[in-house]
């Protein structure tokens, strides 16, 4: 146990509030409970902004006897570009009373503009710090030396996928890859294999945020051309975001072509449910262009042996292989899309082959893991690197 200790955990999301009660996406509340769970006081620091009805996050207990300690850098209104200019100008002076705090390290999530700054802090003060890059950063001009430069001096950094992975080792020689953060890693070990119980690929899912960057729409338009060429294909839609992208698609799926083959059912946050829907289809269908990580849910369609068409996003490279384990399909190309998918329907022993690959492939990557969680291996990693001081 570790009853004296503290690390400031600062995430590149906003902490969701309603009325009194306070919200963060449910993998990261397992991250956070863990280690409190672990005796660490962890001192959540980010943005509050107002929880939607969209969102079910984890609850975070705010009570005094609680060891999460959430603290406002500011409260952060999305639609006011001035409201988000002056909750950054006060977030930096809160950022200044964290590195000056009394945590024995500051776990910084990467990227985001006020992440970077408290990095650049704990160089300044001589703070140590680790990092968990989970998403796209930039990678062009005098930014690059920069981020170069907060990679090289943080203590570790977990990222992940094997991508990330390859290019942060040129900066920092103890990286490593982090277990994803997904509810179904203790079902995989029971999954052999789901090829069999397949029929026919022509159902198809799409799992993931409400938005354009995320590629639905570009799913939905797909199947539209497949629809008009008589192919019997359905696709469920499983995920939820803002009203208005949320109208859009529930609009387009509303029309004589789609209405009978096209499933929207929302935000679905019971991981037996989740379950029973990606082992009910063929094909995950993710064309994402959103500058994110490796998509965890596309680990859970692999785990549930799914054939996975995708965009094969930089922190996915050298795990997802084109042919291999999934089918690489370009970002915002419907029709391309659309030809691929003719392709695995018409060729089952082929979509076969990727269900069985991917499953493979995905059992061996969470076999390096040895079942442990984010939140272990980080508490493996602070004790070896206890007593020691980076120079900075």
């Amino acid at each position: 146990m570790n009853q004296n200790r503290t690390i400031a955990l600062i995430p590149n999301f906003a902490i969701k509030f309603s009325s009194d009660e306070l919200f963060i996406p449910p993998p990261d509340g397992r991250l956070v409970d863990e280690l409190s769970d672990h005796g660490w006081l962890v001192k959540l620091v980010s943005f509050f902004v107002q929880k939607d009805d969209e969102f079910s996050g984890h609850r975070i207990s705010a009570s005094s006897s609680s060891r999460v300690v959430p603290v406002k850098l500011s409260s952060l209104n999305p639609k006011s570009r001035l409201s988000k200019t002056k909750a950054y100008f006060f977030a930096l002076f809160a950022l200044f009373g964290q590195v000056f705090g009394k945590s024995d390290i500051t776990y910084i999530y990467f990227p985001g503009n006020i992440n970077t700054v408290a990095a650049l802090l704990c160089i300044l003060f001589r703070r140590k710090y680790a990092l968990y890059v989970r998403g796209i950063w930039q990678e062009k001009g005098a930014i690059r030396w920069l981020y170069g430069f907060v990679f090289k001096k943080a203590q570790f950094v977990y990222a992940t996928g094997v991508g990330f992975c390859d290019t942060l080792s040129k900066y920092n020689e103890n990286v490593e890859p982090v277990s994803p953060m997904i509810s179904l890693t203790d079902r995989l070990s029971a999954k052999t294999s789901n090829a069999e119980q397949k029929t026919h690929g022509s159902k198809l899912l799409f799992v993931g945020h409400i938005k354009e960057s995320k590629g639905v729409f570009d799913v939905v338009g797909a199947v539209r051309e497949l629809r008009r060429k008589e192919y019997d294909v359905s696709l469920d839609i499983v995920g939820g975001g803002a009203d208005a992208l949320v109208s859009r698609l529930k609009e387009e799926i509303d029309c004589p072509e789609l209405h009978a083959d096209v499933n929207y059912f929302g935000q679905i946050n019971d991981p037996d449910s989740l379950q029973r829907i990606f082992r009910s289809a063929d094909i995950f269908v993710y064309p994402s262009y959103y500058p994110e990580g490796f998509p965890r849910v596309v680990y859970e369609a692999m785990m549930s042996g799914l054939a996975v068409v995708c965009t094969i996003l930089p922190g996915m490279k050298g795990f997802m292989v084109d042919g291999e384990n999934c089918m690489e399909v370009s970002a915002q190309a419907q029709s391309q899309l659309a030809g691929k998918l003719e392709l695995l329907i018409n060729d089952h022993p082929y979509t076969e082959s990727l269900q069985e690959r991917g499953l493979a492939d995905v059992k061996r990557y969470f076999s390096q893991f040895d079942g442990k969680t984010h939140a272990q291996q980080l508490m493996s990693k602070l004790e070896k690197f206890s007593g020691q001081q980076k120079q900075v």
